[in-house]
């Protein structure tokens, strides 16, 4: 029986690679695609399909002896191996498939099924690898006919818990605190070691020995030089930027970091005073010390506090340099200030180099810091508790972030303010194109929820915002003319509305256009 053991001990390590390479590419598919009921019924249906054919496939091998059945299995291995390391990590190319389609037709239905079809391949190659092994293994644990049934409910049991805790290592551990790249390159050295644990139990010829043992030295180099190089992810030297240097040529990189929702940077424009500063995260430039002064994150606060009957606690979600923060702070009618921030890094650049500007908001008595994701925050919230909910984040793009742009939850906002408290959404504009059906989806989706909605634009800078209420709002001293912009907004005809299964939103709004991102830069950097 011990001898069987290491069966077992294959079949939970093989059932947690396989659901570990099954978040990441989840994550991945969700990178490019919208994360909504048709992408997890597309990941789901591909992932069994892979597990059904590879199972299929052992079943037409018949009268197998145990050697043979050992080799399929280290075949596996290796087909997975490779196809992680050739495939899984080098993901750009699936946008860049998805738009060669798009520029071949113009048929939405036509594209939409060739995305979900380059999805679904994706995603089936390697169940095909990692499938088959249930059966072969089975095979090879039991004993006799008699002890079939036990033999296959332990050798399931012990498959289905590893993949139980495969999928909970990686989703909440590896790729929350560690990033999707580290957490591929440890997936792959886990698949090493089971690769090289069925290589000892296989006889085979010389020739091939040497053969696989040059693959696994070609693959531990690849694991060894990734986490090599990234010794220290999180304090690269300012003279070998973790992005591209181009970019930032007419800026001075004062401060980079890695995080798990990218590379956070402070630059200082060159030639111009050290007093400004840009926060980018990746790419995209998020907001600057000259915010403190005049801009929609100063304006957005301080109409929120106008239009609050009364005084109490108020949610602001999203910290970037901390502008709004402040100027909800400042009022007299917040009471308490809480902030939401997903990402610890851009609360220690705002410690580090935004706390002169935004008066040093998180040491402020009023204001509680949560390092917690907005939407999980007003899920948990008591109902009817806020008198104000602040919505100050990046683009409706961003998975983790789009969910608090929909209907969805929008209602479940408005069911966590007081019955006269205010909602308000800061969002885009781009100055380089008609953002006009955008500003209507959101007008329709806060309209479904809210029945007094009002929009804000302070034509001197770009970027608007929208105030929506359960009862009529106060008089106030906000300019007329800026307070009725919905007026215009409403002349679009577009009937549409935004929620987490029909992310309309998304089809208005180019990341790269917006941000004015170099076309050399890959999307998945955005």
């Amino acid at each position: 029986m011990q001898n069987q053991n290491k069966f077992l001990i294959l079949a939970f390590f093989i059932g947690m690679l396989s659901l570990m390479y099954e978040i990441y590419i989840v994550k991945v598919i969700f990178l490019y695609f919208v994360e909504n009921i048709y992408a997890v019924s597309i990941t789901l249906s591909s992932f069994l399909a892979g597990l059904a054919l590879s199972s299929y496939y052992v079943s037409r091998k018949k009268n197998l002896k145990q050697n043979q059945q050992i080799n399929i299995l280290l075949g596996m291995q290796v087909g997975m191996l490779t196809y992680a390391v050739a495939v899984l990590q080098n993901h750009d190319w699936i946008p860049s498939m998805t738009d060669f389609l798009s520029n071949k037709t113009q048929n939405q239905d036509v594209i939409f099924i060739l995305k979900l079809f380059i999805t679904w391949i994706f995603l089936l190659i390697p169940a095909l690898f990692l499938g088959g092994a249930l059966p072969l293994l089975t095979g090879l644990f039991q004993k006799d006919y008699k002890s079939r049934t036990t033999d296959t409910s332990i050798i399931y049991f012990w498959d289905t818990l590893g993949a139980s805790l495969g999928a909970l290592i990686v989703g909440i551990g590896f790729i929350p605190f560690l990033g999707i790249k580290h957490a591929f390159w440890i997936i792959v050295g886990l698949n090493l070691i089971i690769f090289l644990s069925t290589w000892r139990l296989t006889k085979l010829t010389k020739m091939l020995n040497v053969a696989l043992g040059a693959f696994a030295l070609i693959i531990g180099s690849l694991v060894s030089l990734h986490f090599y190089s990234n010794i220290k992810p999180s304090t690269p030297s300012l003279n070998q930027p973790l992005l591209n240097q181009n970019f930032f040529k007419d800026e001075k990189i004062v401060w980079q970091k890695n995080s798990s929702f990218g590379v956070v940077t402070v630059t200082s424009p060159q030639n111009l005073s050290p007093e400004l500063k840009f926060l980018y995260i990746n790419y995209r430039q998020m907001c600057n010390s000259m915010d403190r002064k005049s801009s929609s994150e100063a304006d957005i606060a301080d109409n929120t506090t106008q239009l609050m009957k009364n005084t109490g606690h108020v949610l602001n979600i999203g910290l970037g340099c901390g502008m709004t923060a402040k100027t909800l702070a400042q009022s007299s009618k917040v009471k308490a200030l809480t902030i939401a921030e997903i990402n610890p890094t851009v609360v220690e650049a705002n410690n580090l180099h935004f706390k002169a500007y935004n008066e040093a908001v998180l040491q402020n008595p009023k204001t509680q810091l949560l390092t917690k994701d907005g939407a999980e925050v007003v899920r948990q919230a008591s109902d009817q508790y806020f008198e104000a909910i602040v919505i100050d984040i990046e683009e409706p793009t961003i998975i983790h972030s789009s969910p608090l742009f929909t209907v969805d939850y929008f209602d479940i906002i408005k069911n966590k303010l007081k019955s006269d408290g205010v909602f308000s959404l800061w969002f885009f504009e781009n100055p380089n194109k008609d953002t006009l059906e955008a500003q209507k989806i959101i007008l329709n989706s806060l309209k479904t929820v809210f029945p007094y909605v009002k929009a804000y634009q302070n034509p001197n800078y770009n970027g608007f915002s929208f105030y929506a209420s359960q009862q009529p709002f106060i008089n106030t001293d906000i300019n007329t003319a800026y307070f009725n912009f919905e007026r215009h907004i409403q002349s679009h005809p577009s009937s549409q509305i935004n929620s987490i299964n029909n992310r309309a939103l998304e089809q208005q709004f180019d990341v790269a256009d917006y941000f004015e991102i170099p076309p050399e830069i890959q999307q998945s950097h955005y």
